[in-house]
């Protein structure tokens, strides 16, 4: 269980680093979840693409996407 304080910044400096903490919670808390919707995407893609084209012709582009990934 958190436990909690309550706090009252005191100077212009702790209201910044208050609000930059903030903003970096929320801007990883954003990437978290874009990074599971992301996957269940790709996941829902690449079942898509075996039921159309086969699990050989997937594997195959999935290899090559791999590989161009390592690439970058």
């Amino acid at each position: 269980m958190a436990v909690l304080y309550k706090m009252e910044p005191k100077t212009d400096e702790e209201i910044l680093a208050v609000n930059d903490l903030l903003l970096e919670m929320r801007k990883e808390k954003l990437k978290q979840e874009n990074i599971v919707k992301y996957k269940h995407e790709i996941s829902f893609l690449v079942g898509d693409a075996i039921s159309t084209i086969g699990l050989d012709e997937t594997k195959r582009i999935v290899r090559e996407i791999n590989k161009e990934l390592r690439e970058l």
